[in-house]
């Protein structure tokens, strides 16, 4: 971007905050029913400080009320069409406790990061299954470029079932989410700095030393609230009615979440956890693949699958009657579509941002070029990406570790070279 500063206003004028909120006092049995309030530090001192404190019914006290000014970093300016920068190797900004050091570096596996507009920085959570059970939230630092830990993971001892809270999908001596896999189901929420963990495939962890599925079920469901302020996550026992392996985004013009599955699209209120509206559609075999995008100047999602075809599905909400809202797989859209993965597993190339300056949506990273989609053509376009540092290849895209970053006109985005070890690049479509 020309401009060495950049100034986002942020207000929001929906969204009574309701419900819960973190503080260092324990849940009362009530709300143990409901939630689970957990800890990552000791709070017990900043009670007063803690701005979640001393709600008022109508705006949230982490909202960001004021301009806020974010610089655009110089090393990124410096990029032109079509260029990325490799920023280095992921080299796990912590390590589980008891757990192979190598593994947090499958962080990505099945799972991605989510720009976060308010404080400027991209927010991840990952792993599960069989790659690492690391449980911290990693940041990436626009300054800095480059990524830390939030706090230190749950050790690998403490990861038993005696110290597992099905409800919740957390360990109860941290009070962190187990990991697992997030897919494309990671927000922020619209109208405060919460990062939101929908859901997500939590069984079977390295360090886990449990395997019975019905014990890990709950990490489908769980949704998780973490305040990066704080450094606290609220939890909760919220049973989705859902696909598993749904993609979700923010409506901006609600502030619900919006969640797109197999069986139907969603409306959901992140604040009550109540489905607000419901409309079934005729789409079926969507799975982990699919990412959801939202589209500004058209004020439509689009719905891309990562192994079928690269198939798009155009979702139009009506917000005055939601069950007029329409949901349709355009067609075959013209130009250099991404290819279909011809992996053994169970591997796809997912990782799709909306790109504000530029108006397109770009990702799916492949063998080097990033895939453009233009939706109001139906076109996809093909860039084979110019490295202006290189020291190993851009490769492919880690399923859905990308997100784009308006304030620098770039999209971030770790690769999946599990031998030479991950890359973070940043890459700019257009100037």
């Amino acid at each position: 971007m020309k401009n060495e500063k950049v100034v986002c206003v942020l207000v929001f004028s929906f969204a009574t905050i309701m419900g819960c909120t973190e503080t260092a006092s324990a849940p009362t049995s009530a709300d143990s029913a409901a939630m689970d309030v957990r800890h990552i530090e000791d709070v017990s001192g900043l009670i007063d400080a803690n701005p979640d404190a001393h709600q008022t019914p109508d705006i949230h006290p982490d909202v960001m009320q004021t301009d806020t000014t974010f610089r655009t970093n110089p090393t990124l300016a410096t990029l032109n069409d079509n260029q990325a920068r490799d920023l280095g190797t992921y080299a796990c900004p912590s390590i589980v406790a008891g757990e192979p050091s190598n593994l947090c570096q499958h962080i990505t596996d099945y799972s991605g990061f989510v720009y976060n507009a308010h404080s400027h920085r991209m927010m991840m959570f990952g792993g599960g299954h069989s790659s690492t059970s690391t449980d911290d939230v990693v940041i990436f630092d626009f300054d800095l470029l480059t990524w830390t830990s939030s706090y230190t993971p749950t050790p690998c001892a403490a990861m038993t079932l005696a110290n597992y809270d099905v409800a919740t999908a957390t360990w109860t001596s941290t009070g962190h989410p187990v990991s697992r896999h997030t897919y494309d189901k990671l927000v922020i929420h619209p109208a405060n700095d919460r990062l939101v963990v929908v859901g997500g495939r939590a069984m079977g962890a390295p360090c886990v030393a449990f395997q019975a599925e019905s014990e890990h079920e709950a990490g489908y469901d769980a949704i998780s609230f973490y305040n990066p302020l704080t450094k606290t996550w609220r939890n909760t026992g919220f049973k989705r009615p859902w696909h598993g392996y749904a993609a979700t985004e923010i409506d901006p013009q609600t502030g619900q979440l919006i969640i797109f599955d197999t069986l139907k699209v969603w409306s959901f209120d992140l604040d009550t956890l109540e489905v607000v509206h419901s409309k079934s559609h005729g789409i079926a075999g969507l799975g982990i693949d699919h990412s959801l995008v939202y589209y500004p100047p058209t004020d439509t999602f689009y719905s891309i699958r990562g192994d079928h075809g690269y198939a798009v599905y155009e979702i139009k909400l009506d917000r005055s009657d939601f069950s007029q809202s329409s949901v349709k797989q355009l067609p075959a859209p013209t130009g250099d579509a991404p290819p279909i993965p011809d992996d053994q597993f169970y591997v796809y190339y997912g990782g799709y941002a909306y790109d504000s300056h530029n108006e397109v949506i770009g990702g799916g990273v492949r063998d080097g070029s990033f895939y453009i989609f233009f939706p109001r053509e139906n076109r996809w376009e093909k860039e084979v990406v110019d490295i202006v540092n290189p020291s190993s290849p851009v490769g492919d895209v880690a399923f859905h570790a990308l997100d784009y970053d308006p304030i620098n006109n770039v999209f971030i985005f770790i690769n999946r070279d599990y031998q030479a070890g991950p890359k973070t690049f940043a890459y700019r479509y257009r100037r």
